[in-house]
C-alpha cells in the first residue's frame, strides 16, 4: 500500500528552464547508475544500472550494492538538496557530496574516496560509456549548477505522481512490473508482458521532453511481435492525445495535466481508457 499521495501540479513559468534543470538531474543520475554498472552483475536489459525514486525521502537511488564485510549501500541524489547521498541498505544516510559548483571529475574523485572508506575497490568506479545521453556542458568541464528550487520541486512532484500512475497501470493489468527510472532515457517506466509467450506487451511511464513532445509527459504504448497494431478504432481520450507516427501510443503532456480540474482523476481516466483499448487489441 502506498504511503504517499498525489502532489498537485502547478504552472511551470518557463518550460525551457525546467528542461535545463532536468538535464542537470539527468547528468547527476549517471553517478548512481555507474555504481550499478560497476559493482553489480550485468543484466541483459541493463537493469543493474536503473534507479528507484522514493517519494517519502525525495531520493533517487541506485540499486543496493552488497558488501562482503559490512552493511550494503547505495548511491543516490537528494534532488531538492541537489546532493549525492550515500545510504546504507535501509536508506539511512552515510554521507553526502555537494553537486553545486563541482565538475564531473571532482565528483568522481569524491565518490571514489567514499567508496574507499566503505571498503570497496574504488578503481572499479568509472563513468558510464556503454550508452549515450544528450551532450551537456558538464561533459565539457563545466561545474554542476543547482537549479532554481521552483524547478526541483516540480521534478519531485512529477516523479512522485509518476509512481502513482505506474502503480495504477500495474493494478489495472493485474501485473507487478518493477517501477524504475532508466538512466539512459531518464523515464520512470514499467513493462508488462500480457501473454505467456511474452510476444505481446504494454508499457507505460513518465518521460522527459524529447523530439516527440517538448515537455515532460506520461505515455502508454502496446506492442506485439507478429503484426503492427492498427489505430483506426482508437478511443477518444479524456485528456492527452494519440501519436501514430514513428512511435505509436498515447501521451499526456504535463501542460494538459496542469490545466485539469481534477488532475489525479483525469490522469487515471487517461490510463484506464488507453489500457482497456490495448488490452482488447492484444487479447
Amino acid at each position: 500500500m502506498m504511503k504517499f499521495s498525489w502532489v498537485p501540479l502547478t504552472e511551470i513559468d518557463d518550460i525551457e528552464k525546467f528542461n535545463e534543470a532536468e538535464a542537470y538531474i539527468h547528468r547527476a543520475a549517471q553517478f548512481p547508475a555507474a555504481i550499478g554498472r560497476n559493482y553489480l552483475p550485468h543484466k541483459d536489459d541493463d537493469s543493474n544500472t536503473n534507479l528507484k525514486w522514493n517519494p517519502l525521502t525525495g531520493v533517487l537511488s541506485s540499486r543496493i550494492i552488497p558488501r562482503k564485510d559490512g552493511d550494503d549501500f547505495q548511491l543516490g541524489i537528494d534532488v531538492e538538496k541537489f546532493e549525492l547521498i550515500f545510504q546504507n541498505g535501509l536508506g539511512e544516510e552515510l554521507n553526502t557530496i555537494r553537486l553545486n559548483g563541482q565538475t564531473k571529475e571532482q565528483l568522481m574523485t569524491s565518490i571514489q574516496v567514499e567508496l574507499d572508506a566503505l571498503g570497496m575497490d574504488s578503481h572499479q568506479m568509472d563513468f558510464i560509456s556503454h550508452y549515450e545521453v544528450p551532450e551537456h556542458e558538464v561533459d565539457k568541464g563545466h561545474p554542476f549548477v543547482k537549479p532554481d528550487e521552483h524547478y526541483l520541486k516540480h521534478w519531485v512532484a512529477m516523479r512522485t505522481n509518476a509512481e502513482i500512475l505506474n502503480h495504477h497501470c500495474n493494478q489495472y493489468l493485474e501485473k507487478h512490473a518493477e517501477i524504475r527510472v532508466w538512466p539512459h532515457h531518464f523515464d520512470t517506466g514499467i513493462y508488462n508482458p500480457v501473454n505467456k509467450a511474452g510476444d505481446k506487451s504494454i508499457g507505460a511511464g513518465w518521460a522527459i521532453a524529447d523530439g516527440m513532445v517538448n515537455e515532460p509527459y506520461f505515455y502508454i504504448y502496446g506492442w506485439q511481435k507478429e503484426a503492427e497494431l492498427g489505430f483506426n478504432d482508437k478511443p477518444k481520450l479524456p485528456i492527452g492525445h494519440w501519436i501514430v507516427k514513428e512511435w505509436k501510443g498515447a501521451v499526456l503532456p504535463i501542460s494538459d495535466l496542469i490545466k485539469a480540474d481534477n488532475q489525479e482523476g483525469m490522469a487515471l481516466a487517461f490510463c484506464d481508457t488507453v489500457l482497456e483499448w490495448y488490452r482488447k487489441q492484444l487479447a
